[in-house]
């Protein structure tokens, strides 16, 4: 398979991405081509190489893939305009999903993010009809009752963090001091990437009925390394209202850290990715039979 570099962008601005196809071109009829989104500050390769290899596995099964910096991060230029941080990067897919559009006919997108990228594409996926699909990677949590008290049993009933109790406490006290002189001593900076504050539970499970009445398949995956989210029917405690059915699928890694830094973990989760976008996308005649090793049904 021969990636490509490619550059586009509008106005003053020049993103650059690798497009990924896939490794028989004539399967891609009626399949949607996935797009990869930043995660944090982290460019276009993902956390320890996570999407170089996903893209490539995804392409081995069939499916085109563009994953890109957005403005101001990796290769592609800064923004000038005054836009917003969310609106840069509401603007930036946007220009994503055109180019795409318009170079690989492709007519329908499955997005795909990791903590600050998840954020980046429910909004994407709200915004353009075109997005029939996203894969969400410890994206918005919200504390329940039953994750505090998982919280709280686990706990009262580690010695290990008993033992290290006074120890947090002393740090804790060292840290709200030193904070209060900086706040005396300095002036406040502004961040120029700032995630901000997740959105109103109640709004984003409006926003999740909305995607699914649209038809958009969601799948969510959440770690144990992700603050806030400590079961996989915390979902469902978070989401009440929300009719699953087949339009969203819910996965947790109690044992993966938020960003996978273990061959293994970063396995499994590809594995599930496949999967998932292939029974959901792949539309192949009853005479193909793809698979990538390790990637098997």
């Amino acid at each position: 398979m021969m990636e490509k570099a490619v550059v586009f962008g509008s106005g003053a601005v020049r993103l650059v991405g690798i497009v990924t196809p896939a490794a028989e071109p004539q399967t891609t009829a009626g399949r949607p081509v996935i797009i990869m989104l930043n995660a944090g500050l982290l460019h276009r390769v993902g956390p320890y190489r996570l999407h170089v290899h996903l893209a490539r596995e995804l392409a081995a099964i069939g499916f085109t893939v563009l994953r890109f910096d957005l403005s101001g991060i990796g290769d592609s230029t800064i923004r000038t305009d005054r836009l917003s941080e969310m609106e840069r990067s509401n603007q930036d897919l946007r220009d994503a999903i055109n180019f795409m559009s318009n170079s690989f006919q492709a007519t329908e997108f499955v997005l795909f993010g990791l903590c600050s990228g998840a954020a980046n594409a429910h909004r994407g996926a709200l915004l353009d009809a075109r997005v029939s699909g996203a894969v969400f990677l410890d994206g918005y949590a919200y504390p329940t009752s039953g994750y505090r008290l998982r919280r709280f049993a686990s706990h009262i009933t580690s010695a290990e963090k008993w033992a290290a109790l006074p120890r947090k406490l002393t740090r804790s006290l060292k840290h709200s001091l030193a904070n209060k002189q900086r706040q005396q001593t300095a002036s406040t900076i502004r961040l120029k990437y700032d995630f901000g504050t997740p959105p109103p539970r109640h709004q984003v499970e409006q926003e999740i009925k909305s995607l699914t009445k649209r038809g958009v398949n969601l799948l969510y995956i959440y770690s144990g390394g992700w603050e806030g989210y400590n079961h996989v029917k915390q979902f469902k405690e978070m989401y009440q209202s929300i009719d699953f059915s087949d339009r969203v699928q819910v996965e947790y890694f109690a044992q993966a850290e938020h960003t996978y830094p273990l061959r293994e973990d970063r396995k499994k989760l590809q594995r599930c990715v496949c999967l998932w976008i292939e029974e959901k996308f792949a539309r192949l005649s009853p005479t193909q039979n793809l698979h990538v090793e390790g990637v098997k049904k």
